[in-house]
């Protein structure tokens, strides 16, 4: 089973938030590096990333991340899918 990373609203989150990936890295308590990789699907989202992006921002999984099956691909809905 694999994550897919739900970037657009993740991206608009921000936005919202008036927050940069710089700090929304700085609240989850990871690197930017790790943060900016995410989000353009070159790092999986592992167990620890999840759980403190969901501890950083009060959400639950579903408002940025979706269970799917399948190999790494970039969807057209602003999504970056990944298998575990």
């Amino acid at each position: 089973m694999g994550v897919r990373v739900k970037v657009s609203r993740l991206q608009s989150y921000l936005f919202e938030q008036n927050w940069t990936p710089r700090d929304l890295a700085n609240r989850m308590g990871v690197s930017y590096t790790t943060v900016y990789r995410v989000l353009s699907g070159k790092r999986r989202p592992g167990n620890d990333f999840i759980a403190k992006l969901l501890a950083a921002t009060g959400k639950q999984f579903e408002e940025f991340f979706q269970s799917e099956r399948g190999e790494a691909s970039q969807g057209f809905d602003g999504c970056v899918s990944t298998r575990f």
